[in-house]
């Protein structure tokens, strides 16, 4: 009866173990209202873009001036969010536009997209890193 009671108890801890170890994820963030989640691109598995670019979309580099002489986007402008110049033009840009935003690894990306829902810019997609937005797209890096 005692191993009985141990390969019970042994098999609730592990249980409860499982169960808890399931529920630790990413945490939501702080204020889960402050902004839509931004679309996330579908797997490109027919070897075209799964996010179309058409002729009004805006596509912006938010690299240094630098990195986008490097290699960008065909048809992208560039302005370099560390510098300052994203946040000088944000009031110009037209909010019924459709926008894309790419970097070299999505962290300036991502920051310009939270600034521009901010701004009341909600036709943003953060493309993350020049090579994804590349994929993603189907546009080529000149």
């Amino acid at each position: 009866m005692e191993i009985m009671r141990k390969l019970v108890s042994c098999l609730a801890a592990a249980f409860l173990a499982v169960s808890l170890g399931a529920c630790q994820g990413t945490p939501a963030p702080a204020d889960a209202r402050s902004a839509p989640p931004v679309p996330a691109a579908a797997p490109n598995i027919t070897g075209g873009p799964a996010i179309p670019v058409n002729e009004d979309t805006v596509l912006i580099d938010v690299r240094t001036l630098e990195e986008y002489k490097a290699g960008h986007l065909k048809g992208a402008i560039s302005l370099n969010f560390n510098g300052g110049e994203f946040k000088a033009e944000l009031p110009k840009l037209d909010p019924t536009k459709e926008y894309m935003l790419y970097c070299r690894s999505g962290q300036r990306s991502a920051n310009a997209a939270q600034l521009m829902r901010e701004a009341g810019i909600t036709n943003v997609i953060d493309l993350g890193s020049l090579h994804n937005a590349s994929q993603t797209t189907g546009l080529p890096i000149e």
